[in-house]
């Protein structure tokens, strides 16, 4: 069993995406060294776990997902009982996920917790959405910050910080500015000068240095205004009610 436990921990990540091209990316391993990693688990396990008849894009299997399913449940209840050794049950450790443009929120976040004992490390990382939900469901993040509820989450608690607006950028200037996201969506032909960065800092810092047409999230604010998102502070299953408390109640994020 310990040969397969960690293909099957590369499988709890992958079957968050749809296909192996999508996951691929988000593993931290290329297309091939994924696809030789199910192909072998496939062997020793004895049952198909990738459709590979979807002619380009091969998906995930039922026996794939509920494979998924057995080894995660199976995985946090060991991890759970090990948590509970720790320090009476308290959290050393937290892991945060953010969309980048809650980042200034989650550094907040992160800085109130050095102060609640027993934490010693916080991890904060920025990801896409599809990424951020992925890994919170997947019991890889104790706190993310983010604009909704993922599909199929049951978050153990949940905080509204305030509320955000994605605003249109429009200065005297020949360049259009997107995200990877909002680019693929374009149905048009992209104008001549077209900057596409995944990067949210790249695009303001371009905007402020060159100018240019884009969509920025706007800051966070206490009020609700026309076409604004809550932003939430979701906890997972792990998260001590104690600290859950003492950091909402430590912080304010709105201005």
């Amino acid at each position: 069993m310990n040969e397969i436990s960690y293909p099957l921990s590369i499988l709890v990540k992958a079957v968050g995406f749809r296909n192996l091209s999508a996951a691929s990316s988000h593993v931290g391993l290329s297309q091939p060294q994924l696809s030789r990693i199910i192909a072998k688990l496939e062997d020793e396990l004895g049952f198909e776990l990738l459709n590979r008849q979807v002619r380009r894009k091969a998906c995930w299997t039922g026996e794939a997902l509920k494979l998924a399913e057995m080894y995660h449940r199976h995985h946090r209840r060991l991890e759970s009982a090990i948590k509970s050794m720790q320090s009476e049950g308290k959290m050393r450790t937290v892991h945060i996920g953010t969309l980048e443009g809650l980042s200034h929120a989650a550094v907040e976040a992160a800085g109130k917790l050095f102060e609640i004992p027993p934490v010693e490390l916080v991890t904060l990382d920025v990801y896409d959405r599809s990424e951020l939900e992925a890994k919170f469901l997947g019991g890889d993040l104790d706190l993310i910050f983010t604009t909704r509820v993922p599909d199929q989450g049951k978050p153990r608690f949940k905080h509204r910080i305030g509320y955000q607006s994605v605003d249109s950028v429009d200065t005297d200037s020949p360049y259009q500015v997107f995200s990877s996201f909002e680019f693929n969506q374009r149905r048009k032909k992209p104008a001549p000068h077209t900057l596409v960065s995944n990067s949210l800092s790249v695009r303001r810092q371009w905007i402020e240095k060159f100018g240019g047409h884009g969509w920025l999230p706007s800051e966070l604010s206490e009020k609700p205004r026309r076409g604004a998102e809550e932003v939430l502070l979701l906890a997972g299953e792990w998260v001590e009610a104690q600290l859950w408390e003492t950091l909402i109640a430590g912080i304010t994020f709105a201005p």
